[in-house]
């Protein structure tokens, strides 16, 4: 037998991309005498390499195989819809699909390790959704949407201020400090989160708007004399009515932010504000410690919508494990 020929020594490469199969299939690698050897591709997309010597020979021949003369897709006890992107048996050696850096003999050198698999992201909308190929793996770096609001996270104080609203054209000037920050997390790590605010408050009511990124241990007293304040003041006029205004794109954990806004407010938004025996209010008013704290929830009969400072993201698992979270 040559070395270059012998059929033996070849590797048999299969590359599925998308695989709907109602029982069982396989790729057959045929000689003409009847002998073949094959790949199972029952299973979602995948790659195989494998060498024909280590395939077991089937089939009606001599028992051997010594040339592959023919492929053929068998399918048994059911129907099959499969994409196949390359089926080789010419190739003496496997197809290198990269290489990575590890140290796996503990002598504190990495080793560059050849990939013969293609490896990258899989987006999924739940684990559940993962095929079969996934049955045995470990999930890391499991990623999912998260919304902190003020309404359980933040510390809020507001006021409804009459004589500074003299010089304007309602009896209130609403003025609200939202002091909050990303929750302690265990085992998980947070990233690409917005400071958010969906206001249904008329803008031309908005008199300032302002925050400040790592107040840190400042009062809302402090923070009003801050050099630090970064104003919104623009944005909430872009934004316009019944719109969703971005005060910081890049939150960062473990920083402190303080969001300040002021709305001129008349006697009819102050009592939809504060009545929660209508059931229709925006808020129920507590008291502690001399500051007014309001728990946020929108007003459905729209007359003031809750003023939300909320932070939208991503939170992902920063260990290893079964792609559950939080435990």
């Amino acid at each position: 037998m040559s070395i270059t020929s012998d059929v033996l020594k070849r590797v048999a490469w299969v590359v599925t991309d998308d695989v709907q199969v109602n029982g069982t299939a396989e790729v057959r690698l045929a000689e003409s005498d009847g002998d073949y050897v094959s790949v199972d591709v029952s299973n979602s997309s995948d790659v195989t390499q494998t060498k024909l010597n280590d395939l077991a020979v089937s089939g009606s021949g001599d028992g051997s195989l010594s040339s592959v003369d023919s492929v053929k897709i068998v399918v048994s006890g059911g129907d099959a819809d499969i994409e196949l992107t390359q089926v080789r048996s010419d190739r003496l050696s496997m197809v290198r699909y990269g290489a990575f850096e590890k140290d796996i003999d503990s002598d504190n050198e990495t080793e560059r390790l050849d990939i013969y698999e293609p490896s990258g992201t899989y987006n999924v909308s739940s684990l559940s959704t993962m095929s079969s190929v996934f049955d045995s793996a470990t999930i890391y770096d499991v990623e999912y949407d998260v919304i902190v609001s003020a309404a359980t996270y933040g510390d809020v104080q507001y006021e409804f201020d009459e004589e500074a609203a003299e010089e304007y054209d309602r009896k209130f000037i609403y003025r609200q400090y939202t002091r909050l920050a990303l929750p302690n997390v265990i085992e998980l790590d947070y990233e690409g989160f917005t400071a958010y605010e969906t206001v249904a408050y008329p803008t031309s009511r908005l008199i300032d708007a302002w925050y400040i990124e790592g107040s840190g241990s400042q009062t809302f007293d402090e923070a009003a004399d801050s050099s630090a304040q970064i104003s919104r003041v623009s944005a909430f006029e872009a934004a316009g009515d019944n719109a969703t205004v971005t005060w910081d794109d890049s939150v960062q954990d473990g920083t402190t932010y303080i969001f300040y806004e002021s709305w001129t407010t008349s006697q009819s938004d102050k009592d939809t504000m504060t009545d929660v025996s209508s059931g229709g209010g925006v808020g129920t008013l507590l008291s502690e410690g001399g500051s007014w704290l309001w728990g946020f929830f929108t007003n459905p009969l729209g007359a003031f919508s809750a003023l939300i400072a909320a932070l939208l993201g991503a939170i992902k698992r920063n260990s290893g494990g079964d792609g559950t979270v939080g435990e």
